[in-house]
This record gives structure tokens, sequence and C-alpha cells, in this order.
């Protein structure tokens, strides 16, 4: 399981790392369009889960984001799980969230560090709910005028602990 994670996580950082090289050598975007305020993407990976039981499992998330500055960013998500916990039933948990956060910008690449709330609900296998507080650390990368590649580990606290490790794609508008 563990071998698994570092498996994924090493694929994530080598696809980042190829998109940001070869977008690099290009020129910035800003010169050719405006970019986007709003965006909206999927982003999915490997989650990492304590909660009753620990283990690994799939994540994925439906994120919308709003830069409010060039450096300041509302961000609401929400993502799906099914956590393989120590229980009779198996639950599906749905995990509403909003997050603000603060980005710098180096050409095509917006670095940012987000603090948020939120609420794992279980919706399937029993009711059960944990409030949450996250942190994130990820980079906002624009492929396109329009794209952004996103990575981000996000780490979720409190009576559930999740470390999601996510690579995903927004559009911009």
């Amino acid at each position: 399981m563990v071998r698994s994670l570092f498996r994924c996580t090493r694929v994530l950082l080598a696809l980042a790392s190829t998109v940001a090289t070869f977008t690099g050598a290009r020129p910035a975007f800003a010169q050719q369009a405006t970019r986007g305020r709003f965006g909206i993407g999927l982003v999915a990976g490997p989650v990492q889960f304590d909660m009753s039981g620990t283990g690994t499992t799939a994540f994925g998330a439906l994120r919308a984001d709003q830069e409010l500055t060039s450096w300041l960013v509302l961000e609401q998500s929400l993502g799906v799980l099914r956590p393989d916990e120590q229980t009779q039933s198996r639950r599906t948990y749905v995990m509403p969230e909003l997050q603000l956060q603060t980005q710098a910008t180096f050409g095509r690449v917006r670095p940012y560090l987000g603090l948020g709330v939120g609420v794992l609900h279980s919706v399937s296998g029993g009711s059960r709910n944990y409030a949450v507080a996250s942190g994130s650390v990820g980079a906002r990368t624009a492929v396109a005028p329009t794209l952004d590649l996103r990575t981000e580990l996000r780490v979720t606290a409190q009576a559930a602990t999740l470390a999601q490790w996510t690579l995903g794609l927004a559009r911009r508008f």
C-alpha cells in the first residue's frame, strides 16, 4: 500500500515536472491573452486516511476558484472518497470544503498555500460526519490561455485525518 502511494506520487511529480519544463520554454500567456479570474476543474489522486482504520484509497473533487486579488484566492471544493474502514459497512463520503489561498506568480506557475474548513459527510453505509480543518500547498500552471494544470497536497485534520495527493485540470474564464 505504501509502495503504491510512493509510485503514484512519483508519477504525479514526474508529470508536473515534464509539463513545467515544456511550458516554461515558451513566452508567457500574459503576452498573448488575459488570464481569467475564475476557474473550475477536476482533480484526482490517492488519499491516505486515518479514520476508523488506516489506508490509501482513490479521491476525486470538483474545485472552483476565484482570484479575489492577484495574490488571494477563494476556492470551493466538493470531494468524494470511499475508504476501507474497520466497520461492518463500507461508507462513501462527500466533502464540501472552503479554502482561502495565497498565491505568487512566476510566469505561468502560481504556487499557493491555503487554509480552510469543511465537513466529511457519509452518504452511504451509515451516518457519520466529521468537521475538518485543512491546509494545502500546490501550484496552478497555465498550459494554455484558458487551461491550468493543478498539482496539490491537501491535509485535513480533526477526528479524520486525510492526505490528498492530487493532479487535475481547470478551465479559466
